[in-house]
């Protein structure tokens, strides 16, 4: 099925699908925003994972230049791109379970919009945090006795000023759940 072919009027989402039975077909269709989408990406998520994403007490790590890391409260996960030789439709939700099409062929012909074709998955691999930053960070400006008692260090003090990393800091920086960095 080619772009020029959309079926206007005629969709359904992804509930068309859930539903579906196996060795069963459905016919699909491309939905009017269908695309290259590239801030839709599929991620690959082990069962133990799940309610960690779902409360949303994951955060993604890393600077621009630095691969990116998933961090729960306790591991870190390095994140990877594995592309698929198979075509994985993605397909949004619909706002009822799925609309019935008149087709000349078939008089209830139920058909699923694609929104984008993904090439692949992110997908997690456990790893050791990435520590070796913290030494260096630490390195720059080594922290003495005759300095801290000269200085108030308190709240509103900027590590800017006098050279410190607050936790919000290190966490910004550093590539380790916050438990690994404690």
């Amino acid at each position: 099925m080619n772009m020029g072919d959309q079926q206007t009027g005629c969709s359904g989402g992804a509930e068309a699908v859930l539903g579906l039975n196996p060795n069963s077909s459905i016919s699909i269709t491309y939905h009017n925003l269908f695309g290259a989408h590239d801030d839709l990406m599929l991620l690959e998520l082990d069962e133990k994972l799940l309610p960690e994403m779902l409360h949303q007490r994951v955060t993604l790590r890393g600077q621009p230049d630095e691969d990116a890391v998933l961090c729960t409260a306790s591991k870190t996960y390095a994140v990877k791109f594995v592309g698929t030789s198979n075509s994985v439709f993605l397909i949004p939700p619909a706002d009822k379970i799925s609309e019935l099409c008149k087709n000349k062929d078939d008089d209830n012909m139920v058909v699923a919009s694609v929104i984008k074709v993904a090439p692949g998955c992110m997908e997690l691999v456990e790893t050791a945090p990435k520590l070796d930053k913290l030494k260096l960070l630490l390195s720059q400006n080594p922290y003495s006795f005759s300095e801290a008692s000269e200085m108030d260090i308190s709240e509103e003090t900027d590590k800017t000023n006098i050279g410190l990393y607050r936790w919000d800091d290190l966490v910004d920086k550093l590539q380790a759940s916050d438990e690994q960095l404690r």
